[in-house]
């Protein structure tokens, strides 16, 4: 008959914890996230990959880790090796590290992560590394935008029967912010054809910024018809990132009140229409039984009076100095319109 032998209990729970301490590190990893960054990708700026593991060892680190692609196939394959050094202390240990994919081009992309291990040896980590945990992700990488025309609308104040000034109304949008307009430009490259320049320089936080500004082409000196404006994008270095066009069609009506007949001469003068800083009336011309109830008026296009001065005394120069723009003026007797025109202050 045989007897029944029985290992004390002391033994058997020596032999487990012994197993446990050894088999722990083979089942002790895993990979609980992977995710290129940015969100997204772009490819005219870095990808990462945010690798983020989990270990039941302490004083886990990434000790080394090499990346390949392979453009051969359909879907370029990357392929990223990482290994880690792990401490005997049995406590968890979570990390997230960033690894370098470099500048991609734009298209999809495979990914497969590799998380090798081994345990320190006194202070140094020595492999072989092995037990390797796998993990698999896919992405696109797109082509890069700096920045977009979304819209543009127009608008314009009609003064006086004569078109001198559009408002070019652009809604933008970027990649990055803050989106700051840093200056634009205004050419005609015809009577009836503006092209308008702007530029915009970006900031580094990663969220979209839309914007929307206004950009004024004056002076018209037109009196109705098709314009074409041209809005050129450009990013902080000059380059071109987008371009629109809008057709603008205006009939310019009468205006809502009939002006009396303009005398052939008034002396009332523009000293110059054209001028730096400031507008010269000269009403030396004047007869010197001219009544003394003259009134001079400055307005902009849009009808807001800026300027109203009074003439003290016949033979008299008035000289306004205004901010740079497109003014127009009005010279009044007791009500009586002897002289109107516009001028340009730069």
């Amino acid at each position: 008959m045989l007897k029944q032998f029985r290992f004390p209990l002391q033994f058997l729970l020596a032999l487990m914890i012994v197993f446990l301490l050894l088999v722990q590190p083979l089942r002790g990893q895993s990979i609980t996230n992977l995710q290129p960054y940015p969100m997204p990708a772009m490819n005219n700026t870095p990808s990462y990959l945010l690798a983020s593991t989990m270990f039941s060892s302490s004083g886990c680190s990434l000790f080394n880790y090499t990346v390949t692609i392979d453009y051969s196939g359909v879907i370029p394959a990357i392929e990223v090796y990482a290994f880690y050094c792990m401490g005997s202390l049995t406590v968890i240990c979570e990390r997230t590290d960033t690894i370098p994919l470099g500048t991609l081009p734009a298209g999809a992309y495979g990914l497969t992560f590799h998380a090798h291990y081994t345990n320190f040896t006194n202070t140094n980590c020595i492999g072989p590394f092995g037990f390797a945990v796998v993990g698999d992700i896919s992405f696109i990488v797109s082509e890069a935008v700096m920045g977009s025309i979304i819209d543009l609308e127009t608008s314009f104040t009609e003064q006086c029967g004569e078109l001198d000034t559009v408002s070019i109304i652009a809604d933008l949008m970027f990649p990055s912010a803050p989106c700051e307009l840093q200056n634009y430009t205004l050419a005609f490259t015809s009577p009836n054809s503006a092209e308008i320049s702007v530029r915009y320089c970006l900031g580094p936080l990663a969220v979209i910024c839309n914007k929307v500004d206004t950009f004024s082409a004056f002076p018209m000196s037109y009196t109705g018809g098709d314009y074409t404006f041209t809005l050129v994008l450009q990013d902080c270095a000059g380059s071109v990132i987008d371009t629109q066009s809008i057709l603008f069609n205006t009939f310019v009506s009468l205006c809502p009140f009939v002006l009396p007949t303009q005398p052939a001469f008034t002396g009332v003068s523009l000293v110059n229409s054209l001028s730096n800083g400031n507008l010269m009336f000269d009403f030396s011309q004047l007869p010197a039984s001219t009544p003394s109830a003259i009134e001079l008026t400055i307005f902009l296009s849009d009808g807001r009076v800026i300027a109203v001065e009074k003439l003290k005394s016949v033979q008299e120069q008035i000289q306004l100095s205004l901010p740079s723009g497109m003014y127009f003026y009005a010279v009044k007797q007791n009500g009586n319109l002897l002289d109107r025109g516009k001028a340009v202050v730069y």
